[in-house]
């Protein structure tokens, strides 16, 4: 198809005003030629015509007879017709009594034609009966002007076909390229974003096609994070009905077993207590973390920022978790790498939540023979804290993994109470404060970092 753009038109009018201005410049330039050539003749015989009048002025006067002067002047083999003229402007002899040249002979006027030209030259003697001499160069049959305008107007033949074939190659090759470009746009507009347009160019047409591909591979990788955002919240949903239907089914048989508390003896009855205590806090803390999962998810989540001492806080926090780490007989270990009086602007209360949450799972995952550590640096402009711990099973799962929402070791799954949610949390939390979560697992050993930019 051809592409009756703005630009197309526009192009197609600069190229007529060219070739027409170029044309323009040809008979413009072919008689300013004309001319200089003619001035150029003129002055190169000035002295020649008056060597003439000083031998005219020697042999002859006024009264001699015409055919004396023409033999002289026809002797003199000019390569051009002279005239001569008395004073009162009356032509006296000439070398050209017939043909076309005999019509400049009528006036003492310089004249110009297509076929040829008259000069006139005034004698310097003012004495002398032959006042002036009139040159003629007539050309019948190759006009002067003719000689010099054939050759531009061949030219401009010339140029016109070279530029029209080159216009013509350069319009169909922008056309190909257009073509594919719309046929590639065609595509991506209908949903095939895997496409990519060929074009190696610099161009403005390759800026555009790469700038399609860019915008292409960018919404090919939104629609798969939207497709592994549903999958996830698919899964959420379906690891949520699983992990609440196990207490609430255990729930409703209580329920049924008090409704028939006859059946079952007072100390029977009393011992079932403790389990439906057991699943109602799960069925609570799995609410509360979904909620708390939902919440830090939106936009409306509050932080509350401001200005705090970092090693205060992972001193004071890290007093606590050795207070509930304690009871357990789990080691811990606390490593602070950080300037004296370091102060961040940070939520605290949100960064103690991610702390609370990392070692509540080395709590309940970790093998607490071994040393729960907690190290916190600088690296250039970001904050490194980690906790790391040794694992009471091995993972072979890719460390992103684990802060998929409702995920959970494989190796015991229902030996630890929990519904999966923790770094999920962490992730989620560590994000809205600006900063990301990074995993790696080495063996059994697993560190959690969270990466904080520095902002004071």
């Amino acid at each position: 198809m051809i592409f009756r753009s703005l630009s197309s038109r526009l192009i197609a009018i600069l190229c007529f005003i060219s070739l027409l201005t170029f044309v323009v410049l040809v008979l413009t330039n072919t008689y300013f030629i004309r001319n200089a050539v003619v001035n150029l003749l003129t002055d190169l015989q000035r002295d020649r015509i008056q060597h003439l009048f000083a031998q005219l002025d020697a042999r002859f006067s006024g009264q001699s007879p015409v055919d004396s002067l023409n033999g002289f002047l026809q002797a003199q083999h000019y390569e051009y017709d002279l005239f001569v003229f008395n004073r009162g402007g009356k032509p006296l002899a000439g070398t050209a009594a017939l043909g076309p040249e005999q019509r400049f002979a009528t006036n003492l006027q310089e004249e110009a034609s297509l076929d040829g030209f008259a000069k006139v030259i005034y004698n310097q003697n003012p004495q002398s009966d032959f006042f002036a001499i009139k040159a003629v160069l007539v050309h019948q049959d190759l006009p002067i002007l003719k000689k010099v305008l054939w050759p531009f107007l061949l030219s401009t033949i010339f140029v016109i076909i070279v530029s029209s074939t080159l216009g013509w190659v350069l319009i169909r090759y922008l056309n190909r390229r257009l073509a594919r470009l719309k046929t590639g746009v065609a595509q991506i507009s209908a949903g095939n974003f895997q496409l990519q347009l060929k074009d190696e160019g610099q161009d403005e047409i390759a800026f555009l096609a790469k700038s399609f591909n860019r915008m292409a591979a960018q919404l090919q990788q939104l629609i798969a994070s939207l497709e592994q955002s549903n999958a996830a919240r698919q899964r959420l949903i379906a690891h949520a009905s699983h992990e609440i239907k196990s207490p609430l089914t255990s729930l409703k048989g209580f329920v049924d077993i008090i409704e028939y508390m006859n059946v079952l003896p007072e100390q029977q009855r009393r011992d079932l207590l403790p389990a439906v205590k057991k699943d109602l806090r799960r069925v609570i803390k799995i609410s509360n973390d979904m909620l708390e999962l939902a919440r830090i998810s939106t936009p409306e989540f509050p932080l509350d920022l401001r200005q705090f001492d970092l090693a205060t806080l992972l001193t004071e926090e890290h007093s606590h978790f050795v207070s509930r780490a304690r009871p357990h007989g789990a080691r811990t270990q606390l490593s602070l790498d950080l300037p004296a009086h370091f102060h961040v602007h940070s939520d605290p209360e949100r960064l103690s939540q991610i702390l609370d949450n990392l070692w509540n799972n080395a709590l309940k995952y970790g093998d607490l023979s071994q040393t729960i550590r907690t190290a916190a640096r600088i690296d250039a402009d970001t904050i490194r804290m980690g906790v790391s711990n040794i694992m009471k099973a091995g993972l072979t799962v890719a460390p992103e993994q684990l802060f998929e929402p409702f995920y959970r070791n494989p190796a015991n799954p229902d030996k630890v109470a929990g519904a999966g949610l923790g770094l999920a949390i962490v992730k989620e939390l560590a994000e809205r404060l600006g900063g990301q979560t990074q995993a790696r697992i080495d063996d059994k050993q697993i560190t959690i970092t969270i990466l904080l930019p520095i902002t004071k």
